[in-house]
């Protein structure tokens, strides 16, 4: 379709993608990293990131009013404390960051292309980039957590992964742990899969709950993904889980751990998390298989009241339309746990 002159959400989205993997490779070409940087620095490396790469938006539509001038600054704002949020994360684990932007595949990736085989044997060859790999170190083994950084909310959904409608990070770990020893430089072994979302939020007075603002601000930023309950993986993630005893939860990622020492939220085993990939991996294929055999259906998915239609740009060629007969598929909802019985074996149900 036409382009518009204007800016739009996923505009903004490739901004902020842009704008943090600049500012990760100036803070490492300084020989600095996520904990050792200063708040000042970071600001100053934040704002000249955004200088440099906003005017090269949509034919510099971002010079173009008064408007987008004072969107500029809101953006400067945002991605500020988004990356002061990020270093505070950092500060609070073990991990460091080993690659920004990672490719697979294409003339330039750093990783071989992801290969999945489809029903039938037939190939299906993906390229991608991640767009953060973390590594902690221990004993030969390189423990590897994955960020993908949101614009929008995004949050990690077991069922939307079982319907094939959230392959992306486990695919990208799936594949990383096959090929990323040379990036790494020890055995990699999965950490966690994270969605990180650049936002501006606002917070109430009801929210504080007798925390300072900045702390109950920092927790909204908390990232939505699945980690591995391995000890060693935990406090490496968050030092609050050094504490031998006594009820904690983490404020950077959705876990925590009980009186009794129990791992709580999104944590499996290593089993159920490669079980998990296998899935992800499997049902990448299924869909690759359909697309191969020309299955060009028009059939959208409705899920949690919305659809891919709603922001879809080629509706005058795909001609839904509920008055000849098309229909939306409503999948059904699912608990973690049905997922979970779904995809394991009978006999790994233990894991």
């Amino acid at each position: 379709p036409r382009r518009i002159y204007e800016i739009q959400t996923p505009d903004l989205g490739s901004l902020f993608h842009s704008v943090l993997e600049k500012f990760t490779e100036t803070m490492t070409a300084r020989g600095l990293t996520w904990q050792t940087i200063s708040q000042e620095e970071a600001a100053e490396i934040t704002e000249a990131a955004i200088d440099e790469l906003a005017p090269g938006m949509g034919n510099r539509v971002l010079l173009s009013t008064a408007a987008y001038a004072y969107l500029i600054q809101r953006i400067k704002r945002v991605t500020r404390r988004a990356v002061l949020v990020l270093k505070k994360q950092m500060e609070h684990g073990k991990f460091e960051t080993v690659g920004c932007e990672v490719g697979f595949g294409s003339q330039d990736g750093d990783l071989p292309p992801i290969e999945i085989t489809m029903p039938g044997g037939r190939k299906m060859v993906l390229n991608g980039k991640i767009d953060r790999v973390d590594a902690y170190r221990a004993e030969g083994n390189s423990y590897v957590k994955i960020i993908d950084y949101k614009s929008g909310r995004k949050e990690f959904s077991l069922p939307d992964i079982y319907y094939g409608l959230q392959l992306q990070l486990l695919l990208y770990m799936d594949a990383f742990l096959k090929t990323g020893r040379v990036i790494t430089q020890g055995e990699p072994q999965v950490a966690g899969v994270f969605y990180f979302r650049v936002m501006d939020p606002v917070i109430k007075a009801s929210d504080l709950k007798g925390r300072a603002p900045e702390e109950a601000l920092f927790q909204q930023f908390s990232m939505s993904g699945l980690v591995c309950d391995d000890q060693e993986v935990l406090k490496a993630l968050d030092e609050v889980f050094e504490s031998p005893e006594g009820k904690t939860g983490s404020q950077i990622m959705n876990v925590g751990m009980s009186k009794d020492g129990k791992i709580t939220g999104a944590a499996v085993s290593r089993q159920r998390y490669d079980r998990l990939m296998t899935y992800a991996r499997d049902k990448a294929g299924e869909i690759g298989a359909k697309i191969a055999d020309g299955d060009v259906s028009i059939r959208p998915v409705l899920h949690k009241g919305a659809s891919p239609c709603d922001y879809c740009e080629y509706a005058c060629v795909c001609r839904f339309d509920p008055g000849m007969g098309n229909e939306k598929r409503r999948l059904p909802k699912l608990t973690s746990a049905e997922v979970w019985n779904k995809v394991l074996p009978q006999e790994e149900g233990q894991f």
